[in-house]
């Protein structure tokens, strides 16, 4: 169990992880910045409270991963798959997206997505439960099977792709969304000709 501690809190500056994989270990609070990630599998790995910044990551999959906290800031995903992770109060910071990306089964109860460009990214049955897009540019993303109805951010959503019984979700979000305060009707809630 004491090896598995070194892990966390670790600090990587400017290194290439290729062709590896990281299996039921804790990176919690690590800090990865200007670095490359490519070809690697994070299996059950607890990376809770890490801070990634500038880093590269591509053909990379997460799965079953504690990702709660997580900082991504000034980076690019391509080919990147979180499958089954909880990505509770995580943040992506000008994150873009330079190939396929899926979130499939996740957790992004309270995320922020902010001024990230996340064309063709695919929502999969993910729980968004507070999920912030703020400035963000999703245009050909697919939300399509997962619960809006407490999203904020929807602007960010142009171009986006929803199902049509999704529209009643949002129209549950917007007045949050955009900090509307409702009334009954003005005058008797009748009008007049």
């Amino acid at each position: 169990m004491k090896s598995l501690r070194l892990w966390s809190r670790l600090n990587v500056v400017g290194a290439s992880v290729a062709g590896s994989r990281f299996s039921g270990t804790t990176l919690r609070e690590s800090t990865w910045e200007e670095s490359t990630i490519n070809g690697v599998l994070f299996e059950q790995v607890d990376l809770s409270s890490a801070r990634w910044e500038g880093t590269r990551i591509e053909r990379t999959a997460f799965t079953g991963c504690q990702l709660s906290g997580f900082s991504v800031t000034d980076a690019s995903l391509g080919n990147v798959l979180f499958e089954n992770c909880r990505l509770d109060y995580a943040t992506f910071h000008g994150v873009r997206t330079t190939g396929a990306v899926a979130f499939v089964n996740c957790t992004l109860a309270e995320a922020s997505l902010i001024n990230c460009r996340f064309s063709d990214v695919v929502f999969e049955q993910c729980r968004l439960a507070g999920t912030e897009f703020d400035s963000c540019e999703l245009r050909g993303a697919d939300l399509r099977g997962n619960l809006l109805d407490s999203i904020r951010g929807i602007a960010s959503l142009r171009g986006a792709k929803v199902a049509v019984d999704q529209l009643f979700e949002l129209a549950r979000a917007l007045p949050a969304d955009l900090e509307l305060q409702l009334s009954g009707p003005v005058g008797g809630g009748g009008r007049s000709g």
